[in-house]
């Protein structure tokens, strides 16, 4: 039987919210996604602890990630460390010269003496350049 995925989440730095990036990415995430991308900076209350937003991904489809400065914060990298436990694929948004394209996250690393803001890093490989999330197998 296919399933068609239908629920997104976009996970990024709180430094890239209200910026021209988070708009282009957000953006991409959902020309490349067949359903509802949720953006916790648009469609989520503000809130200083992280169950909420892991509740989230666990009840979705995909999870959109992307780095700020070559790292994630601790946020997105418990995200998408909870993605990866429940089989959650995830895509990492990587710039490709004006536009964007997508990795296949494969593990989190946490960085030593890292801060809460470059708190890990993202192991992704290449994928190909079909539309992910048309229908999953």
């Amino acid at each position: 039987m296919r399933k068609k995925y239908q629920l997104a989440y976009y996970a990024h730095s709180i430094k890239k919210y209200n910026t021209e990036q988070e708009t282009l990415e957000y953006q991409f995430a959902k020309d490349m996604f067949h359903g509802f991308v949720i953006c916790p900076n648009k469609h989520m209350e503000d809130v200083r602890i992280i169950e909420p937003y892991l509740d989230i991904v666990e009840r979705v489809d995909v999870v959109y990630a992307s780095e700020y400065n070559g790292c994630v914060g601790m946020g997105v990298f418990k995200e998408c460390e909870r993605a990866l436990k429940f089989g959650i694929p995830v895509f990492v948004i990587k710039p490709s010269g004006v536009t964007f394209e997508l990795e296949e996250l494969i593990s989190v690393d946490r960085i030593e003496n890292g801060s809460l803001i470059m708190f890990g890093k993202l192991v992704s490989k290449k994928l190909s350049p079909k539309k992910v999330g048309a229908e999953k197998t």
